[in-house]
């Protein structure tokens, strides 16, 4: 039988590794950008203005280390849409190692 229960502090370490998962940025064909919330908040700006703009073709985003990358609109749709899913997993991990599910054995 496997018992399984939260400790106090288990709740603090899943949130600071999830803290540093998101601080150590999301790698898009070999440059590393920022996800932390604002970092979020523009890129998903940023989508829906390609969305609603179709003149815009290409544009300029900062990497973490602040090197100018240049996206097409497909391109930077692609990365937002993969950004999105990077974050979601990041903490769907953090939330299942918090709650893990009970097994009786």
């Amino acid at each position: 039988m496997i018992i399984s229960h939260k400790s106090p502090d288990k709740s603090g370490r899943v949130n600071a590794q999830r803290h540093e998962n998101i601080a150590a940025g999301f790698t898009w064909n070999g440059s590393v950008f920022d996800i932390d919330p604002d970092s979020m908040g523009l890129i998903a700006s940023r989508a829906l203005r390609l969305i609603l703009d179709p003149d815009i073709t290409e544009l300029i985003w900062r990497s973490k280390d602040n090197q100018n990358i240049t996206f097409t609109r497909g391109e930077f749709l692609n990365f937002s849409r993969a950004v999105d899913a990077h974050v979601e997993s990041i903490y769907q991990q953090s939330w299942a190692s918090k709650d893990p599910p009970y097994k009786n054995q």
